[in-house]
């Protein structure tokens, strides 16, 4: 059984990812989502549940790479919004967000699924 589960909404996709989010599980996302249509043009919401376990600090720069590989013909502007509980998990994505300077996309980190979807419209 996957740790994340896709859904392809008729304005965003989004993920929402159940256990431990690394390099392998990242790639494994972003490959399903390479075969849907308008990927990477399509905004997106990724959902961490509060038993996600953080990424190591160590693949900040592998997965950085890996999102930049598949998201290297997105549209300037593409939004993500990242839904995370308050607190060491969020502090951990806006870290790696920071360190991501060569990613063109907007992320923003919700505490909640309502205001990262108003984000996106």
């Amino acid at each position: 059984m996957a740790d994340y589960e896709i859904k392809i909404l008729p304005t965003h996709n989004e993920v929402i990812l159940k256990s431990r989010i690394d390099l392998v599980t990242v790639t494994a996302i972003l490959e399903e989502l390479a075969e849907t249509e308008d990927f990477p043009h399509r905004d997106a919401i990724w959902v961490f549940g509060n038993e996600v376990d953080p990424p190591a600090f160590d693949d900040f720069d592998a997965i950085t790479e890996v999102v930049e590989r598949y998201l290297a013909s997105a549209r300037v502007g593409k939004r993500v919004g990242v839904v995370t509980g308050a607190g060491t998990m969020s502090s951990i994505i806006k870290l790696w967000r920071a360190s991501a300077t060569s990613l063109s996309m907007k992320l923003e980190v919700f505490t909640g699924y309502d205001n990262a979807r108003l984000w996106l419209t």
